[in-house]
């Protein structure tokens, strides 16, 4: 699987898709996002570190095929949002660790949002 990345740019509070990241010898040194609809194919943001918090793909789709990104919020058969998150070397969400099966019955999985664009709905998975 080829990594992939979104970015949540701070300043402007959008989700943009990354298009590639350059690094230097300690860390992230800039981020490339694609260009927004209605601007040239070849027209790229870059943004610091500092502006943006870059998020993974987790390499999953939920029941609708929407990419499960890391700061994501998903409904487990229509229960309070679980928050997706990057812990210890793996991704995790919320309290459930395996996401076909939750005690041996099947779930739906559907993503509801992000923890930056909905963050309201953050408040019910701190409940």
């Amino acid at each position: 699987m080829i990594p992939k990345f979104r970015a949540w740019i701070k300043d402007y509070q959008v989700m943009r898709s990354v298009e590639f990241l350059a690094f230097n010898e300690k860390d992230i040194a800039e981020i490339f996002t694609n260009p927004e609809d209605g601007e040239p194919e070849d027209f790229r943001h870059t943004h610091s570190p500092e502006q943006a918090i870059v998020m993974q793909s987790t390499g999953m789709k939920d029941d609708n095929d929407v990419e499960i990104y890391e700061g994501d919020l998903l409904s487990l058969d229509g229960s309070k949002p679980y928050h997706v998150y990057w812990d210890d070397g793996a991704f995790q969400v919320g309290e459930v660790s395996d996401l076909s099966y939750v005690n041996g019955y099947c779930v739906s999985l559907v993503v509801v949002g992000n923890i930056y664009e909905n963050p309201e709905l953050l408040e019910e998975v701190k409940k």
